[in-house]
């Protein structure tokens, strides 16, 4: 889409809804489409939980990745597409897209070059980029790794960082 500026970006879907060929009653809290060959209900507003959905929601997870690294490539991602369209929703273990949601933090955790910088089309990763803690995207991150992963030249800031772990403790910690 057009960012209203001439520039092009990426947009959030309005409607967050699981597709298999026809939309289901499943919300995928998402702001991007999930639409595949999903093995349906009879009426088709509901999908089954078998093993050939989870094999396809492992595939739709690294494409996904596959997506990011080749928007990232093509100078589309920005601190606009982390907060409006990057999977922040964290699904239960045992939920057929929590393959989506490990494959996002994972990008970041694994060092990928996808965060934004000050310098456009220039990608950090998550040790060499700063964040601003009031966007979505810290989200993904969990305090604790992300603050033994960043060395802080200000101690006034480290403060903070534990604070904010106290404060907000990570479910997964």
């Amino acid at each position: 889409g057009d960012s209203g500026n001439g520039a092009k970006a990426i947009l959030p879907a309005a409607n967050a809804y699981l597709y298999a060929y026809f939309p289901t009653a499943i919300e995928t809290h998402q702001a991007f489409y999930i639409h595949g060959p999903f093995d349906t209900t009879p009426a088709r507003d509901n999908i089954r939980n078998n093993a050939y959905n989870a094999s396809l929601s492992t595939i739709i997870a690294d494409l996904f990745a596959q997506s990011i690294l080749w928007l990232r490539d093509k100078r589309y991602l920005s601190l606009k597409f982390f907060n409006q369209v990057y999977p922040l929703y964290e699904y239960p273990e045992d939920a057929l897209l929590y393959p989506l949601y490990k494959v996002g933090v994972d990008l970041i955790d694994r060092g990928e070059e996808i965060l934004p910088t000050a310098v456009e089309g220039v990608y950090g990763d998550v040790e060499n980029t700063y964040i601003p803690e009031s966007q979505n995207i810290v989200q993904c991150f969990c305090m604790f790794s992300f603050r033994n992963k960043i060395s802080f030249d200000n101690q006034a800031i480290k403060q903070i960082a534990i604070i904010y772990q106290q404060l907000f403790p990570c479910p997964r910690c």
